[in-house]
């Protein structure tokens, strides 16, 4: 598929054909009784959907960029979304009488993951497939929806008045309406699904080694004492202003001064290994023109979460997992 414009417009012509027209001109060249039926003065055909399929498409430039999210949207779409959400996605109000069945459901395939929200026989679900992440609505019983309809009261005047959708595939405009809309209101609640992806691609790429300028660059491992001192020290706020240089670095890696010009060569060259390694991930960057370093946006966010997960977030969720095992 190349023209995704040209693509939408052909599909939204289903909507707008007259298709008991159409069809019937289907049912002229296959069916060659019609004229006897219509001279015995039996009614013409009644042409009608059973179901009705409408999906909305998104597509990823690769399987590993839809990766990166789906699982956080999987995640989302079971624990996040409750009845009342489901009843909104299908045009639904929630109601006291209301007795219907409201189901959340998930199902792993060979080609992915299918989550379906149910009412009754009305469904929206989310599935994934190669590059593809798709929302279908699916719809069995179009009586749960209204469409506007028009008859002559008894004075011959034309009333407009909103009735149960029938399966009648004159409705087709209307069925593609409810269902293009039950697909925007699931998409738009996963819009705003907490996503996790690329913080563990953040930090699983800083658990390998990496390759800049055709030298190596050796793995970090981000919850060490040592290197949650060394982002703790690059985060220090007055290096956000000015960056800083090797000996600025130094001065906080160690807490005394060296004594000795053997010892400062050392000081040195190490912490330039350091400032090598960390240019490498991406975390820090020179300052054109002149011998400062600064720390990048995604240098900030990597470090804080590593300082956070070794001095915050591992504790309280050891000592909570602790609780559990008693």
């Amino acid at each position: 598929m190349s023209d995704f414009e040209a693509t939408a417009a052909l599909a939204e012509q289903f909507n707008h054909t007259d298709w008991p027209a159409f069809l019937i001109r289907q049912v002229a060249s296959v069916n060659p009784l019609l004229p006897a039926i219509a001279a015995a003065k039996f009614d013409g055909y009644w042409f009608g959907m059973d179901q009705a399929e409408v999906a909305t498409d998104i597509l990823f430039n690769s399987r590993a960029d839809l990766e990166r999210i789906h699982q956080d949207l999987v995640h989302a779409a079971i624990t996040g979304f409750g009845a009342t959400d489901v009843m909104r996605f299908l045009g639904q109000k929630p109601h006291h009488l209301f007795t219907g069945e409201v189901v959340i459901d998930s199902k792993k395939r060979p080609e992915g993951c299918r989550i379906k929200f149910r009412i009754r026989r009305n469904s929206v679900k989310l599935y994934d497939h190669l590059n593809v992440l798709r929302i279908e609505t699916t719809l069995n019983n179009p009586a749960e929806f209204k469409i506007l309809t028009s008859s002559e009261n008894a004075e011959g005047q034309v009333v407009c008045r909103w009735s149960p959708m029938r399966k009648g595939v004159s409705n087709f405009w209307r069925y593609a309406e409810v269902a293009h809309g039950a697909n925007s209101r699931l998409i738009d609640a996963l819009a705003n699904a907490p996503l996790k992806g690329q913080a563990i691609e953040a930090i699983d790429r800083l658990c390998r080694s990496q390759s800049k300028a055709g030298r190596h660059v050796a793995a970090f491992n981000p919850v060490t004492a040592e290197n949650v001192a060394l982002f703790t020290s690059l985060l220090a706020g007055e290096f956000a202003i000015n960056g800083f240089r090797n000996r600025d670095l130094q001065g906080k890696l160690y807490s005394a001064p060296a004594n000795n010009p053997a010892e400062i060569k050392r000081r040195t060259h190490r912490t330039s290994r350091l400032i090598a390694k960390l240019r490498g991930h991406g975390l820090i960057a020179k300052v054109t023109n002149s011998r400062l370093y600064r720390v990048t946006q995604n240098g900030v966010k990597a470090m804080w979460a590593a300082v956070r997960c070794r001095r915050i977030d591992f504790p309280a969720a050891f000592n909570m997992s602790e609780s559990f095992a008693q």
